[in-house]
């Protein structure tokens, strides 16, 4: 049992972190998303996972889209 509540807390603070690299680094991963640059690279060279990298382009073009 402690080793899925330790795998549990684990989860949790990777998507805190996340969420806070997230929210500073979210124009510059666009950035580099516009540069070229792959999602894996972009997540390396900012410290988040690249399925944050593609939550972000993935906000990003909802709110482009508009209503």
């Amino acid at each position: 049992m402690s080793v899925l509540a330790e795998f549990e807390r684990d989860l949790l603070r990777e998507r805190v972190r996340s969420g806070i690299a997230t929210s500073s680094s979210a124009r510059r991963a666009l950035e580099l998303v516009a540069a070229g640059q792959s999602y894996r690279e972009i997540g390396l060279r900012l410290g988040i996972s690249k399925n944050t990298v593609l939550a972000i382009v993935k906000r990003h073009r909802a709110e482009q889209a508009g209503p």
